[in-house]
């Protein structure tokens, strides 16, 4: 054991050397863990928003309470993957997610107008007349604007998927790169 410690204190500039190299490799070991992981959480956010598109073109309406994009992984991250991406991708990528955050807004203002207390308080009033008339009726109040409606609807059916493209395919390699 005095052996060994005697070297490492003779030796102080090899045992400095050594421990600088282990640092240098942790530092690009989780450099390089830290973008795996954001590329699979990138594939899994498309999924996810392309999965939701396709349940509004089959049903043509989306769950108030769910948005498609709830984290914007690409936008906080975009510049970790320049060098891996061409133009082109890059614009394909940010344009994907820049039609979801708008129909994520869309949905929300929508969410808004149906809560909108006014629109409430006319539904209320509605039903309390048809109740006191004593005679079955309806009556139809228009709960949502309907150029929100069609927004909504336009921006829906002009995204363009993305996850089986060449641009999604470098992120899942990007995603399951090994660190060495």
């Amino acid at each position: 054991m005095n052996i060994f410690l005697n070297f490492l204190n003779n030796n102080l500039g090899l045992v400095t050397l050594i421990a600088g190299v282990f640092v240098i490799i942790l530092y690009f070991k989780q450099k390089k863990d830290k973008k795996r992981e954001i590329a699979r959480l990138i594939l899994q956010e498309v999924r996810y928003a392309e999965q939701e598109i396709k349940e509004f073109k089959r049903h043509n309406e989306y769950k108030l309470s769910d948005r498609l994009l709830p984290t914007n992984s690409w936008n906080a991250n975009i510049h970790m993957f320049v060098s891996d991406f061409s133009e082109t991708d890059i614009d394909s990528i940010s344009k994907f997610y820049s039609q979801i955050s708008y129909i994520d807004i869309i949905i929300q203002k929508i969410s808004d107008q149906m809560n909108d207390s006014d629109r409430l308080k006319a539904v209320n009033e509605a039903i309390e007349k048809i109740k006191a008339s004593g005679q079955p009726g309806t009556v139809t109040i228009q709960m949502v604007s309907p150029i929100s409606n069609d927004i909504l609807r336009e921006t829906s059916l002009s995204v363009e998927f993305l996850y089986n493209t060449p641009a999604a395919e470098k992120l899942r390699n990007i995603s399951n790169k090994k660190w060495y």
